[in-house]
């Protein structure tokens, strides 16, 4: 369009001279974009892998020996690591922003298509003690012990430049313009250091003519570099090779580099190398150490919406009898409340009324101001192109409910919590039951602080501390890791069915204000998932230009090559969805395991000395998509019956029989009752369809009142299939701008866990675990996980050619390995408080 728009009448057999030399400045300039492109291709087809190579290999690895034994821990670093030898250590970071759209067809300046370059800080010393670091495939040394992995720090946020906005930023407004003005400037002078540099012939058109009057007089050009605007193209090409080619130096000697770097212990907070521990007294069991030890009077395990509701009723009953010194302790694993909560979420707000009635009121100064009216619903089924609109159930009506984001509801909720006298101590990882002589439990001990991978104290080694209380309360969420203890020691399985679960996927994100649409709720059917795959989508307009969307995929499914994270990316590309997204921004992610057993798989929720309360006792109501209230109100029935039965004995073991009368007498039993038969449909002979057909008819006919019961049968992890008795699944390369590679995703969680601590994720033996598993589901692991935590290397010193490897640094407490693993070899425990996800807006 630039080279006809620059033509003039005089100029009409401009078309008879395209193939002429020199060509015009016009049609220099349109060509342009094409000779981009090719050099893009090009550089993609020669430099991309390697480069893509070298970036993994600079990122850390956990599960790849960093050098020395993976079980010495401390032990392998030098002890003359002095606090002061900060001279070894020089900080590096290249950036090209400017210019990103050249030389990376394909986001090849990043990791696999998102992954932004870290920023790292090498140890390039060659002191005798140094480790050195292998190459990314190197196999493993030796070791009696299982492979310890090294988690590495999460991979940090994408650089802004590096995201592709089409909403108006004033930053990435004047980016841009500055970038407009400052590459011209870059090729005017690339082009003038060619003119100085290169023979005169080459860039200057000989002499036409000769006269007295007029002196010389210059011919015609016959080459570009004989123009002026030839040059500065030339130049402003050249300028990018030669910015290629230093940045793909760089990441190639920082590759080669990272085989020799110093594994150093480097202090944040100090912004230092500090010493590290150089022996240990092996003598020293952490086990044999006291713990510091606190009595209280209830001490509740989670600081979710059921942890707080049981916490707040209690001080509520407490004050309102005057015992204002009646201690209610809860510990939170989240450095703060709220940052491991992860929700759809739109709240039915009946059980919120009875313990804060003025939560929404606007004279209240300290009312939840987050909550959005749920205006209207919309069910659609999917196929792969289109949709239908289906008949929504009763149970999946909307009017007076609010959409909210559980993040901010949790923190908002544990402000109240302390405004009545609640103690919260987020940052306290409960990791164990404690029990009386008499085998009742008298209380919860968090894990021990500073224990390196090796399972020695290190310098910071703190011991955990014992809460003792009358009654403990369990409230960890879906799956809790407590709650498998006391379930297996009392065995409160014995007259319900298996649990079945459900992975729930979700992002935030903020939209152009064209297409948002405050109050609608959205939910759908159908594509992505296959017919075999019980789950379903959801979209949420909440805030202000906010959408909350997500997929719950059911871990029954049988097909190993399936992957949640997967589905999701390709559910975002359906035009429901992506037509809300396109020219917004994904701000949040965030993945979490629930309960979808419904009223067969509720265990005996009381033991001796406590009880189970919240989704830990899976009280989510399916049909409904709603579980929120029915978490609030078992917390308070909890704290009711604790509160009355402390109140009434002084001494022994307290028994919360009227913790069982009261939720069987309650709207969780009605509401779970009625919907008993819709989830365990869909895996009867009538497949996904008639399951949806089976569901109307219990929504609108039967209503609860059929006189069978339909039964879940088997684990999840038994529902697995062999890999080779299913058909494997493909998944299209994320875009970068509606679908994102996992690395990306997990960097928005803010998830991090210290490296020298022992693995959160254990397996006894990483070789029997792969011997078992690869052969038959071949790399399951990494397809179930929506964090990348697991990953089978390519190991040609391994029998089976692969090594099986656990990136614990990214994980994000969503617990979907410990349920779904075929082999059951997978056990998810807390590790140390305070790390994990620390997630906004979910």
């Amino acid at each position: 369009m630039l080279f006809f728009a620059t033509q003039t009448h005089a100029q009409h057999n401009a078309l008879d001279n395209i193939g002429s030399w020199p060509p015009t400045a016009a049609l220099s300039f349109a060509l342009l974009p094409y000779v981009r492109s090719a050099y893009n291709a090009l550089y993609d087809y020669v430099w991309a892998e390697k480069e893509r190579k070298w970036l993994r290999e600079i990122l850390p690895r956990s599960g790849a020996e960093q050098g020395g034994d993976a079980g010495a821990g401390d032990q392998a670093q030098p002890a003359d690591v002095a606090d002061d030898e900060d001279d070894n250590i020089f900080e590096l970071r290249v950036d090209g922003d400017f210019l990103e759209d050249w030389g990376e067809a394909g986001g090849n300046d990043e990791i696999e298509g998102g992954e932004p370059v870290p920023q790292m800080i090498w140890g390039m010393g060659q002191d005798n003690g140094d480790q050195e670091a292998p190459p990314l495939d190197a196999p493993p040394l030796a070791d009696a012990a299982p492979p310890q992995e090294q988690p590495a720090a999460p991979p940090p946020p994408p650089h802004v430049h590096q995201e592709r906005r089409l909403t108006i930023s004033t930053t990435h407004l004047a980016e841009t313009v500055l970038g407009a003005l400052l590459f011209p400037t870059i090729s005017a002078t690339m082009g003038e250091l060619l003119r100085l540099a290169l023979p005169t012939s080459w860039t200057t058109p000989a002499l036409a003519s000769w006269t007295l009057r007029a002196g010389s007089r210059p011919g015609k050009a016959t080459g570009i570099l004989q123009e002026r605007w030839g040059r500065s193209i030339v130049g402003g090409c050249l300028f990018v090779v030669l910015k290629d080619a230093v940045m793909l130096y760089v990441r190639w000697k920082m590759a080669m580099g990272h085989r020799k770097r110093k594994v150093l212990d480097y202090d944040k907070r100090k912004g230092r190398v500090v010493r590290r521990l150089a022996s240990h007294d092996d003598s020293f069991d952490p086990r044999q150490q006291e713990r510091e030890t606190d009595e209280v009077d209830v001490c509740i395990v989670g600081g979710g919406p059921a942890g707080l509701s049981a916490a707040i009723k209690l001080k509520q009953l407490a004050n309102e009898a005057g015992n204002e010194d009646f201690r209610v302790l809860l510990l939170e694993k989240a450095g703060e409340l709220g940052d491991h909560i992860v929700s759809g979420n739109v709240v039915e707000p009946s059980a919120l009324k009875e313990l804060i009635p003025d939560w929404n009121d606007e004279n209240n100064p300290n009312r939840f101001e987050n909550a959005t009216p749920a205006t209207h619903d919309k069910l659609r089924f999917l196929t792969k192109k289109g949709s239908f609109p289906m008949p929504a159930p009763p149970q999946m009506n909307n009017h007076g409910n609010y959409i909210i984001s559980l993040n901010q509801f949790v923190k908002w909720l544990g402000e109240r919590a302390e405004e009545v006298g609640v103690e919260v101590y987020p940052g306290f990882a409960a990791s164990e039951v404690l029990y009386t002589p008499d085998g009742s439990v008298k209380g919860v001990a968090t894990n021990d602080l500073g224990v390196s991978r090796a399972g020695k104290p290190k310098d910071n080694f703190e011991r955990g501390m014992e809460f003792h209380a009358r009654v403990t309360l369990l409230a960890e969420g879906c799956h809790g890791s407590l709650t498998k203890q006391v379930t297996k020691k009392y065995d409160l399985r014995r007259d319900s069915q298996p649990q079945t679960y459900a992975l729930g996927i979700k992002e935030v994100w903020e939209v152009q204000p064209e297409k948002f649409q405050k109050g609608l709720v959205v939910h759908s059917m159908g594509y992505p998932l296959p017919s075999n795959t019980y789950g379903g989508g959801w979209m949420y307009h909440f805030g202000e230009n906010l959408v909350s969307l997500g997929l719950v995929v059911g871990l029954d499914y049988p097909n190993p090559w399936l992957a949640p994270y997967g589905e999701f990316q390709k559910m975002k590309h359906h035009p429901l969805y992506s037509s809300v997204l396109e020219g917004g921004k994904c701000i949040s992610y965030g993945a979490r395991t629930l309960n979808e057993g419904g009223f067969q798989s509720i265990p005996k929720c009381s033991f001796p000395g406590g009880a189970l309360i919240g989704d830990t006792a899976g009280f989510l109501n399916v049909p409904k998509i709603k579980g929120t209230h029915t978490a609030m109100r078992s917390g308070m029935l909890a704290a009711e019956a604790a509160y009355t039965a402390l109140a009434g004995n002084n001494e022994g073991t307290i028994f919360l029989f009227d913790y069982e009368d009261k939720l069987r007498n309650s709207s969780i039993w009605r509401e779970l009752k009625q919907v008993r038969n819709m989830r365990p449909s869909f895996h009867t002979p009538l497949g996904l369809y008639g399951g949806i057909l089976y569901s109307g008819l219990e929504a609108y006919f039967l209503r609860g009142k059929a006189p069978w019961t339909l039964k879940h049968h088997g684990t999840d992890a038994a529902a697995t299939k062999t890999a080779d008795q299913c058909q494997k699944i493909e998944y299209p390369k994320p875009d970068g701008k509606i679908s994102f590679d996992i690395l990306t995703s997990v960097s928005r969680t803010g998830t991090n866990h210290e490296e020298d601590q022992p693995c959160h994720l254990q397996v006894k033996d990483w070789d029997k675990h792969a011997a078992i598993a690869y052969p038959k589901y071949k790399g399951i692991e990494n397809r179930f996980c929506p964090a990348g935590v697991y990953e089978y290397v390519e190991d040609a010193s391994k029998d089976l050619g692969v090594r099986f490897q656990i990136n614990a640094q990214n994980c994000v407490h969503c617990k979907t390995c410990d349920i779904k693993v075929p082999t059951q070899d997978i056990n998810w425990a807390t590790p140390q408080g305070g790390e994990g996800p620390k997630y906004t807006m979910t």
